[in-house]
C-alpha cells in the first residue's frame, strides 16, 4: 500500500487513520508525496527507518536538510523541477543503494547511471551514496557530498576531478581506501594551510589538531587537507590513500576555456532563472494575463 504523506507526522495520521478504520499496514512503508507539494520540511522524514520508498512530486522545488536522514530508505529519484538541495538531505542512509534524477531536470543529472547528484552548470558532484561511480566528467566534489555515508568503503576518484572540497567526505566510519589523481596533493595541501591559518588567527584550542592526528604528532599541510577532506573517517590512514600519476592533464589554456565554459553555463542558469521569477511576478501584477 502506498500511502500519501508530505512528513512523518502526516505519515503517523494517516497509519493511525487506517488503525481506525482496521486496517493495518505493516512496514516497510511507501509514501508517495502530493502532488501539490513544491517543497517539504526540513527533518521531513528523518528517523524513518520504516521508510523504503518515496515518490516525489513533479513539481517539487528543493529538498531541505535532513529531509530523509537516517531514514530506511533503498532509492530516490529526484524529479524534473528539483533546482534547491541540502547535501544532508540523506546523510545517514545506510541502505540507500539507487539515487538518480529525473533527465528532464535542468540543474542537476545523474549522468552515465552514476548513482549520484551532479549540478550540471559546472560538473561538480554535489551528493553521492556508497554506490556511487564517479564519471570521469566530474570536476569538483562538494563540500559533505558523502555525508554520513555509512556504507561507503572505498572510493576511485577520477583525474577530472580538480578540487575536493573540505568535509566532501566527512563522517565515512567505514572508508578505507582512496585512489586519487596526485595532482590533487596541492590542493589538499592548500586545505591543510589554510586550516592551520585559522587556527592561529583565532587561537584556537588543539582540540583541531587532536582531531587531525595522534598527540605529539606534526602533520604536514597534505596529512591535515587530507584529514579535513576525509574528516572523521577512522578507517583510513594515510597508507589507505592511494595517489596515482595522472597519463594527461589538460594545459593551462585548456582549463581557462574549460572554466570560461563552465562560467557561462552558470551565468545562463542564473539568468534562466531570474527571468523565470521576473516573468511570474509580471503575470501576477499585468490584469492583462489573468484569465478573467
Amino acid at each position: 500500500m502506498i500511502i500519501e504523506a508530505e512528513d512523518k507526522r502526516q505519515l503517523a495520521i494517516q497509519l493511525a487513520a487506517l488503525q481506525a478504520k482496521g486496517i493495518e499496514v505493516e512496514p516497510p512503508y511507501r509514501v508517495h508525496v502530493p502532488d501539490y507539494t513544491e517543497k517539504i520540511p526540513a527533518r521531513a522524514f528523518a528517523r524513518c527507518e520504516s521508510l523504503t520508498e518515496v515518490v516525489l512530486p513533479k513539481g517539487l522545488a528543493s529538498l531541505p536538510s535532513s529531509a530523509f536522514a537516517q531514514s530506511g530508505l533503498v532509492s530516490l529519484h529526484l524529479p524534473q523541477r528539483v533546482s534547491i538541495i541540502d547535501e544532508r538531505c540523506i546523510a545517514g542512509c545506510r541502505a540507500l543503494t539507487r539515487l538518480t534524477v529525473s533527465p528532464e531536470n535542468e540543474v542537476f543529472d545523474s549522468r552515465e547511471d552514476c548513482n549520484a547528484v551532479i549540478r550540471t552548470c559546472d560538473d561538480t558532484l554535489i551528493m553521492g551514496i556508497s554506490t556511487t561511480v564517479i564519471p570521469d566528467t566530474v570536476t569538483a566534489i562538494n563540500h559533505y557530498a558523502f555525508q554520513d555515508c555509512l556504507g561507503l568503503t572505498s572510493i576511485t576518484i577520477p583525474d577530472s576531478v580538480s578540487q575536493l572540497k573540505e568535509m566532501a567526505f566527512y563522517h565515512c566510519p567505514h572508508l578505507a581506501a582512496v585512489n586519487m589523481p596526485a595532482h590533487l596533493v596541492s590542493g589538499i595541501e592548500q586545505i591543510g594551510k589554510r586550516t592551520q591559518e585559522r587556527k592561529k588567527a583565532y587561537g584556537s584550542s588543539d582540540e583541531l589538531m587532536a582531531l587531525l592526528a595522534p598527540a605529539g604528532d606534526h602533520p604536514s599541510p597534505f596529512q591535515i587537507g587530507l584529514r579535513m577532506v576525509f574528516a572523521d573517517c577512522p578507517s583510513l590512514n594515510e597508507s589507505g590513500v592511494q595517489l596515482r600519476e595522472t597519463t594527461s592533464l589538460p594545459s593551462r589554456k585548456e582549463r581557462i576555456a574549460s572554466a570560461d565554459k563552465q562560467s557561462q553555463r552558470a551565468a545562463k542558469h542564473d539568468q534562466e532563472i531570474l527571468a523565470s521569477i521576473n516573468d511570474s511576478l509580471y503575470k501576477e501584477v499585468d490584469p492583462l494575463f489573468s484569465p478573467w
